[in-house]
């Protein structure tokens, strides 16, 4: 088992490590703050009231399901927006910003 796909209770979302104001190293992912690390250069935080934040996942054949956002980054000098987020039954994932919708902020 991947040693960051640990099963948590959604309802403890906010004591989830995060990573913000930076972009994520491959360190970050190795200490399970962050899902991806784009390299040097490549990605920048996109401001947020503060990580983690529950959100919604809307998946391509519509169905919903609840995630924790742990970092969200956009690409430099592109369009492209993605946030890395936990599943509470173990899992990680990436997806573009408009595939989440934001419920609630650390900061919130």
């Amino acid at each position: 088992m991947d040693p960051c796909s640990v099963p948590f209770d959604i309802g403890n979302w906010r004591s989830i490590a995060a990573i913000e104001e930076r972009a994520a190293t491959q360190d970050d992912v190795s200490r399970c703050i962050a899902v991806f690390a784009a390299g040097p250069g490549q990605a920048e935080p996109i401001s947020s009231p503060g990580l983690p934040a529950l959100a919604v996942l809307t998946k391509e054949d519509g169905t919903t399901e609840q995630v924790v956002i742990i970092q969200m980054e956009k690409q430099v000098g592109g369009p492209l927006e993605l946030v890395g987020y936990l599943l509470p039954d173990g899992g990680n994932g990436i997806a573009t910003l408009p595939e989440v919708t934001i419920i609630e902020h650390l900061q919130d």
